[in-house]
């Protein structure tokens, strides 16, 4: 009998959580909505409230991490947008939108080393991408320089 009631215990529980996982996922989304509302209103700061909500019920809502990320970079806020871009990528690694803007952020930083590595996975997803071949031509320019090859 006692192991009967703690099995009942467990699957309430268990249906609980569930309920609760489901319940965050659609309280995620309402704010996604909201925040992408905002956003096309111009209320900037006001949407990108209602994104972080986002991540604060659902970390890996990729369309509003994108969403995100791509504002910060309209703001200028290239620090912060590089960060995004970069959970971005770690949560989808075949995400080009942020595999082309880390490269194409990274060669603006000057740090060829992570240009390098974002642009090889953004040329392998789109080798045909006018953006992702800029980059190419801008890593392949700047190594002619340093191996002085005219």
């Amino acid at each position: 009998m006692r192991s009967t009631v703690i099995r009942l215990l467990f699957l309430r529980s268990f249906v609980v959580v569930v309920a609760a996982c489901e319940s965050s996922k659609e309280r995620a989304e309402k704010h996604f909505q909201s925040g992408m509302a905002l956003l096309e209103e111009g209320e900037v700061e006001r949407g990108l409230v209602e994104l972080r909500n986002v991540f604060d019920l659902d970390p890996t809502h990729l369309e509003a991490r994108r969403l995100y990320a791509r504002t910060m970079l309209d703001l200028g806020r290239t620090r912060e947008a590089y960060g995004q871009y970069l959970r971005l990528v770690e949560q989808s690694a075949d995400d080009l939108e942020g595999r082309r803007a880390l490269a194409e952020l990274a060669v603006a930083s000057e740090d060829w080393e992570e240009a390098e590595r974002h642009l090889a996975r953004a040329k392998e997803l789109a080798p045909d991408d006018v953006r992702v071949q800029a980059v190419d031509v801008v890593m392949r320019y700047r190594q002619s320089v340093i191996d002085e090859d005219d």
